[in-house]
């Protein structure tokens, strides 16, 4: 049956949260024929700092919305990643568009990196366009996952068919989702500290003239820590500057929401141990945008019992902080949504297409869940004998000849997850996920036959 990438019934859903994830979930789904209210606690405006980093598997489906002269205008494309020792500065290796082209031929095109706020603009005029409705300054407090209702803080309740939950790494409907379970999968707590700097005040140091390249993306690799730089392309140019750091003391509700701070010493960062250039980096910032980390356990389903309540973005995945797929599930969730939710037929369907958008979610943000874990502990392994392997690793990458068998084996030792979460492709997978199962959709929501009559197979 031709597709019109539209629902042949129109549903009520409210989505709650308007950051990233829920700006583009709002987007997908009023884009699939359905009436999509999106609620709110803030005024709407950006209340991260700096930039996004968006991997081919987002970037390809941004470039799907129809905003390419947008995202060509915003965006700064980086082909090389330069690793160094943080505490020395010496140089460990690049990983380039080149190695991982070898390895995958051409799949792995589309990394960049966009200013936050100008990629949440964009995502609510598209969604707007779409004809989403948006209610700022108002909070959900609960919810009433069978009805399906959420209830603000002013004591009004708002229904609909489906309530999505896009809010965040504190979010309210997770906890419904997760049946009231928020455990933690250890006590172990980062901080995160990002700051913009002009790049103009940077290349005054000639100290700088190897840093921040317009293909780039600087780390530094400490003991227990990383810190990666990159060029935002906003109006003046700025270097997004990112602090991850082990954090020993006790997180409350207020570190653990977007705040400032003059010092990164205030939260356990010592600017002493760091090289020159580092050191020098970071005390250019006149103040940091901080927020603490703590890391639950990842859910064992994105959609609640009743069917109605989803999660998508930062809500339904759990990391830790500085990977960039975080972002990237939180467009490939709204994306699987909108594909999926523009195939209903009927609203008794709601409960299998939601149980279809599990069955396509939930793996793999099971596998990027412990793949970014393990990643992150290999970049802020403290010194010792595994750290000696990952430089003895990131040192080979210079030496890459391709061809090279035992070259390509290292590279998918080290990199081969990651070469798998980047060529994923949402799109196609909700596409394949139709062609074998959604015609048991369609049956199994089909009224039974009239006496005497008989049913197409």
């Amino acid at each position: 049956m031709a597709r019109s990438g539209k629902a042949r019934v129109a549903l009520d859903i409210v989505v709650v949260g308007a950051g990233l994830a829920g700006m583009a979930t709002a987007f997908s789904l009023s884009r699939a024929g359905h009436r999509v209210v999106v609620i709110e606690k803030s005024d709407g405006k950006a209340r991260s700092y700096g930039s996004v980093v968006s991997s081919p598997n987002m970037t390809r489906i941004i470039q799907s919305w129809g905003v390419q002269d947008e995202l060509d205008r915003m965006a700064v494309l980086f082909n090389r990643i330069h690793h160094y020792e943080a505490e020395t500065g010496v140089f460990l290796g690049a990983l380039t568009q080149g190695i991982l082209d070898e390895i995958k031929k051409d799949a792995v095109h589309g990394f960049a990196i966009f200013p936050y706020g100008e990629l949440l603009d964009l995502f609510h005029q598209l969604a707007s366009k779409k004809g989403t409705k948006f209610r700022f300054n108002e909070t959900v407090v609960s919810l009433e996952p069978d009805t399906p209702c959420v209830i603000l803080e002013s004591g009004e309740r708002v229904c609909a068919d489906l309530i999505v939950g896009a809010d965040g790494f504190h979010s309210t409907i997770r906890s419904y989702v997760a049946d009231g379970a928020q455990e933690l999968e250890s006590d172990a707590r980062v901080v995160q500290l990002r700051t913009t700097i002009p790049l103009a005040k940077i290349r005054e140091d000639r100290d700088f003239d190897d840093i921040g390249g317009p293909l780039d993306w600087d780390w530094w690799l400490g003991n227990g820590y990383i810190c990666h730089c990159s060029v935002t392309q906003t109006q003046d140019q700025d270097m997004t500057v990112v602090i991850v750091h082990p954090y020993h003391e006790i997180a409350t509700s207020e570190n653990k929401e977007w705040h400032r701070t003059q010092k990164v010493e205030n939260y356990g960062v010592s600017m002493d141990k760091m090289e020159p250039r580092l050191r020098k980096l970071v005390g250019m910032a006149d103040s940091f945008a901080v927020r603490v980390y703590e890391s639950p356990a990842v859910l064992e389903s994105l959609v609640g019992p009743s069917s109605k309540v989803i999660l998508v973005g930062e809500a339904a995945h759990h990391s830790m902080p500085s990977g960039y797929h975080l972002t990237a599930m939180g467009i490939e969730d709204a994306q699987t949504l909108g594909r999926l939710f523009s195939r209903i037929q009927r609203k008794d369907q709601i409960g299998q297409i939601a149980t279809a958008y599990d069955e396509i979610r939930q793996p793999r943000a099971e596998f990027i869940h412990h793949y970014e874990k393990q990643y992150q502990t290999v970049l802020r392994v403290p010194k010792g004998p595994v750290q000696v392997v990952r430089d003895t690793c990131l040192q080979k990458l210079s030496e890459f000849a391709p061809g090279n068998a035992a070259d390509e084996e290292m590279i998918l030792q080290m990199w081969g997850g990651e070469l798998q979460i980047i060529t994923h492709d949402a799109t196609e997978k909700v596409d394949d996920w139709w062609s074998q199962y959604g015609t048991f959709i369609w049956r199994a929501s089909m009224p039974p036959p009239a006496d005497g009559d008989t049913r197409a197979t």
